[in-house]
């Protein structure tokens, strides 16, 4: 699918959140370990390439730290480098000076390809608008992070949650005008025959 000039390239890596926290590897599945690793890569995906804190991290894979909290984060962030090797990504997660980020591009991530896809739908008007919001909705594989638990994890599940909302509204709104109006131009012919 082109998208102004930018065509989406079908990648060789894909991130899914809108669901079942997932990886693929041209089509196959990969293993992505435990929660606590899952709650690390969520964290660093929802923010695609910017830095997440040592301290934000610790929060978004715990509720309640542990006391040797440090280190345990370590022992994760080593796991996932781990986990992300087979799908050549080994050197993608990136840390240093009390930060972390995941240096993958925003196509390889369905929450990021949604929101590049709604946002060009909200530039565009209805009929243009409906087929990029059709895309991003037909990217959602179910409920978001349906298979994580934890504070963090659930208030960025209600964010995309939210989101999700919002784009089936203007969608099946532009489906409603879109049926209305085809019933009021077949009324129109009809009349004037």
């Amino acid at each position: 699918m082109a998208i102004g000039n930018r065509a989406f390239l079908r990648s060789v890596v894909q991130f899914r959140l809108l669901g079942t926290v997932e990886a693929e590897k041209n089509g196959r599945r990969a293993e992505l370990g435990t929660a606590r690793e899952q709650r690390l890569l969520t964290a660093l995906l929802s923010v695609m390439g910017q830095p997440v804190s040592r301290e934000e991290v610790i929060d978004w894979v715990w509720d309640d730290p542990p006391a040797d909290a440090d280190a345990a984060l370590d022992e994760i962030v080593a796991v996932l480098r781990d986990l992300l090797r087979p799908l050549g990504l080994g050197d993608a997660l990136i840390s240093g000076d009390g930060v972390f980020r995941l240096d993958v591009p925003a196509e390889w991530v369905d929450v990021h390809q949604f929101r590049i896809l709604t946002e060009r739908a909200a530039q565009l008007d209805d009929a243009e608008g409906r087929e990029f919001l059709a895309a991003a909705l037909q990217s959602v594989r179910g409920f978001p992070l349906s298979d994580l638990s934890g504070r963090r994890i659930a208030e960025y599940r209600r964010e995309l949650a939210d989101q999700l909302q919002a784009a089936e509204i203007r969608f099946n709104g532009i489906q409603i005008g879109q049926s209305r109006a085809a019933t009021m131009h077949r009324v129109e012919i009809a009349q004037a025959l």
